[in-house]
This record gives structure tokens, sequence and C-alpha cells, in this order.
């Protein structure tokens, strides 16, 4: 079987959230109510996340902390995961609160 090194949840979330939705970071911490740094910092993958943000992320994409979490989880600890299934990204109904 074939070893990979699995998305940031940062990448994921600019990727499948973000850009789709031409949101910038500046408004998507405005949203979910943290810092532009911590968002920047974030989506840059310079930083990880807490249960708390894998809460309020998860609220704003229509997704689940558990999505959140494990992705985390697998970024963490690159090289240790087997491709033996594809992960896929929840769609959800992609819209974020005003």
């Amino acid at each position: 079987m074939h070893m990979f090194n699995p998305a940031h949840p940062g990448e994921v979330l600019k990727e499948a959230y973000l850009d789709p939705l031409e949101m910038s970071v500046t408004e998507f911490a405005r949203r979910i109510g943290i810092s532009r740094k911590c968002a920047s910092e974030f989506v840059n993958k310079h930083a990880g996340m807490s249960v708390e943000m894998a809460h309020r992320r998860a609220k704003a994409t229509d997704t689940t902390a558990e999505f959140w979490l494990t992705m985390q989880v697998q970024a963490s600890t690159p090289g240790r995961f087997i491709a033996s299934r594809t992960m896929t990204v929840p769609t959800g109904s992609g819209a974020m609160p005003a």
C-alpha cells in the first residue's frame, strides 16, 4: 500500500471553503470570532487547532468538529497513514453565517 502525508486542515479550509466562496481569511476570522492573525496562521499551515476552534470551523462550514480534528491528527503525524481509502470533504450547504 502507498503511504501518504495528509493535507493540513488549513489547506482544506482554504481550498474547499474559502476559495470557492471568494472569502478572505479576514472575513472568515470575523465570522467565527477569532483574530485575523489566528485564522491566517491556520490557513497557512503554521498552526493547528483546538477542540473549540474545530467546533467553530464545523459550524461555519456545515461540517463536524470530528471532521476537522481527525484531519488535524492525521496532518500532525505525516507518513503514518496508509492510502487505502479516500477522505471526502463534506459539501454541506456551503453557507457560512453572516
